[in-house]
């Protein structure tokens, strides 16, 4: 066991660490507070960290005449180790030096520091060009029309024939319009290009099975008017575009 500090020798001063009165920081008091805090201290690691950083001063100039331990800010502003006096300690003499600067104390440089930015240090480069765009390639020359060729192959679309049962429709017709229609239907279904009674030419026989395919060309300008009127009247016939072409040949020359 450590000697109590009856047995230390008077002046002596420490270096104390504990926790209760100045938050752990080392702070220089002498020998009877020390051994007061060591007896406070709530653990053995606090014991154990306050032998540690213990070491013996020599009393300062001025010691204190109560002889009663001061509060943790008074100790933080008189009892300091000399590695930590501030500023106010230095030599008045120091301060007539060519340098002010390091005499100021550290937070004041600092303060200083942060609010003067650094002229040492290079300013940032400026941002980067954006790369060029691209260049723009020409549009392609367009595609010559195309040509009509014969051997183009048009399929047109055709629906299914219906599959109606006509003998049937005509037998269950009620009514006399119906009946005639289904025997107009009927007929149209028995008529035949070779049918006697039809008496086609062999001349109009070949024009129905082989219709001209060269657009017609008409020079009358009569006979374009009258087709242009028959096709616009509601019930043609042939003898409506008879009339309406002579009509037109009264009134127009040619």
């Amino acid at each position: 066991m450590e000697a109590g500090p009856s047995n230390q020798q008077d002046g002596l001063w420490y270096n104390c660490v504990c926790a209760k009165y100045n938050f752990g920081c080392p702070h220089l008091i002498s020998s009877t507070p020390w051994y007061h805090h060591l007896e406070e201290a709530t653990s053995d690691e606090e014991r154990q960290r306050m032998h540690n950083a213990k070491s013996q001063f020599h009393p300062p100039a001025n010691p204190p005449t109560d002889g009663r331990s001061r509060g943790a800010v008074g100790r933080r502003r008189n009892n300091v180790l000399p590695t930590q006096k501030s500023g106010r300690e230095i030599d008045a003499s120091q301060w007539d030096s060519a340098d002010p600067e390091s005499h100021m104390p550290k937070r004041g440089r600092q303060q200083d520091e942060f609010e003067q930015p650094d002229q040492s240090r290079p300013d940032s480069p400026p941002l980067a060009a954006p790369p060029p765009s691209p260049p723009q390639l020409p549009f392609p020359p367009p595609s010559p029309p195309r040509l009509p060729s014969a051997n183009i192959n048009i399929f047109y679309e055709r629906r299914p024939r219906p599959d109606i049962d006509l003998d049937e429709l005509e037998c269950s017709a009620m009514f006399q319009p119906m009946s005639d229609t289904l025997s107009f239907v009927q007929a149209l279904k028995n008529a035949s290009t070779t049918d006697p009674v039809a008496k086609l030419s062999d001349e109009a026989l070949d024009r129905l099975r082989n219709p001209p395919t060269t657009p017609l060309v008409i020079d009358s300008h009569g006979i374009r008017l009258s087709i242009s009127t028959y096709l616009a009247l509601e019930h043609s016939s042939q003898e409506s575009y008879e009339r309406v072409y002579r009509s037109c040949k009264l009134n127009f020359t040619g």
